[in-house]
């Protein structure tokens, strides 16, 4: 009975350690995706939304959310227009002015930004 009890705490002191490691490698794996993608948007243009049309899904839990699908278009620094569509934008207000950040390499890898908000190029934490 004691070697059963001594076999399951080794089992528990490597077991935990090992699943928040993995955890830890989840998250910033996560978040080195999430920033990767922010940090090829270095251009920045004035966009011109041309729709922006409420719409509502079901979440993961199957709760309703509420947003926008956002349409719209930009100019690149190299003269191309480039026409976007942001779906289920829950941070679009009617009347703010915004500004698209882009990856000048693949303009069609844009965001829809507030004006005022973090500088293109940055990333979640860097």
């Amino acid at each position: 009975m004691q070697t059963n009890t001594l076999s399951t705490k080794k089992q528990l002191l490597i077991g935990i350690p090992l699943a928040l490691i993995l955890v830890a490698v989840l998250i910033i794996g996560m978040i080195w995706w999430a920033d990767n993608g922010a940090k090829r948007r270095t251009a920045t243009a004035q966009p011109e939304i041309t729709a922006a049309e409420p719409q509502s899904w079901r979440n993961s839990k199957n709760r309703t959310e509420t947003g926008f699908r956002v349409r719209y278009h930009f100019k690149t620094e190299a003269g191309q227009t480039i026409e976007a569509t942001e779906e289920r934008n829950q941070s679009y207000q009617p009347g703010i002015q915004y500004r698209v950040c882009y990856d000048p390499k693949n303009p069609s890898d844009s965001s829809l930004h507030t004006a005022t908000g973090k500088e293109c190029g940055k990333g979640l934490l860097f």
